[in-house]
């Protein structure tokens, strides 16, 4: 499932940009302040040859962040587009359980 706030920006009329694809995980036996949003830069493949999906455990380490870019045209004379940035954290080595990738 994409990242929460992706979705959220994608459902009030954004086009969001990412350098990679957005994922959203509920955290089990992680501490409390563990972030619920990721995203995985592109050229970051599993470890396991098993592609993220919904339902599938995932582990791995992030680091650092990355900023999806989300824009609304709002107006077209004069041309407005609101743009809004994401901070997501980025998985930089990660695994999962589910399906194979070919």
């Amino acid at each position: 499932m994409k990242a929460t706030e992706i979705i959220a920006l994608e459902s009030m009329g954004f086009i969001c940009t990412l350098p990679g694809t957005s994922i959203s995980i509920y955290p089990i036996g992680s501490p409390v302040a563990t972030p619920l949003s990721y995203i995985i830069p592109f050229g970051v493949t599993p470890a396991t040859s098993a592609i993220p999906m919904p339902g599938a455990f995932i582990m791995g380490k992030y680091g650092g962040k990355l900023t999806a870019v989300c824009k609304r045209l709002v107006s077209f004379m004069p041309p407005i587009i609101l743009t809004r940035p994401v901070l997501l954290d980025s998985i930089l080595y990660y695994g999962t359980s589910g399906i194979k990738s070919k």
